[in-house]
């Protein structure tokens, strides 16, 4: 693994964390700076590192204190208290029956 992959993981740990401890400022940091680390050298974030965070406020989501999750039609619907929204597929179990 890269260095800056290794880096990257580490800053959403330590995102985690931070978020974890109601800190969201350093939370914010931590994610503003491993999307720096990862647009200098090239790299596309991780999925559970993209999927956790916002991309309007770059807060760390954290659902049910910070963030909104809802299924519709298909998708995952996640509100940040920003009011920005991201969508991502999921296939249910009705949908891979038919």
């Amino acid at each position: 693994m890269r260095i800056a992959a290794e880096r990257i993981e580490r800053l959403h740990d330590l995102a985690r964390a931070a978020a974890m401890e109601d800190d969201q400022e350093r939370a914010r940091y931590y994610v503003r700076l491993a999307r720096r680390v990862a647009e200098r050298n090239r790299l596309t974030l991780p999925r559970k590192f993209r999927r956790f965070t916002c991309d309007d406020c770059d807060a760390y989501l954290r659902p049910g204190r910070n963030a909104r999750v809802r299924l519709q039609d298909g998708h995952v619907v996640i509100t940040c208290d920003c009011g920005s929204q991201a969508r991502y597929p999921y296939e249910g179990d009705d949908e891979r029956e038919t």
